[in-house]
């Protein structure tokens, strides 16, 4: 996972399943890419959680915190905004995929897609 520059977790996991980002994966790792996690899930009390390295959620007034990383790695955030999902997070969840995956689809084109003109 410290290969990307960016992860979104964005699934909803009823029974554990793999587990994307440690503690060790970043601490270990001077060389990793990873700069910013969203946790759409956003669960970080179930034992499920596949990013079990923050504890408090963020706020829209205060959206991300810093993790303590090797201080050789360059910084490392996290953005977990708690009720975005509060009433149904499985359907919250696949519907963000779905919007999510256009978007990713159409990423490599990044600099010519205009999202939000104000």
């Amino acid at each position: 996972m410290c290969k990307a520059d960016i992860f979104v977790n964005c699934i909803y996991l009823s029974k554990a399943g793999p587990i994307f980002v440690t503690f060790e994966d970043i601490e270990n790792h001077t060389e990793k890419q990873l700069s910013v996690i969203t946790d759409v899930f956003t669960d970080m009390t179930n034992s499920n959680n596949s990013i079990s390295i923050y504890s408090i959620h963020t706020t829209f007034a205060h959206s991300i915190i810093n993790v303590d990383v090797n201080p050789e790695s360059k910084p490392l955030f996290i953005i977990s905004i708690n009720y975005l999902l509060i009433m149904l997070p499985c359907e919250s969840s696949k519907c963000f995929s779905a919007v999510l995956w256009e978007s990713l689809l159409i990423l490599k084109d990044w600099k010519n897609i205009h999202v939000c003109e104000m």
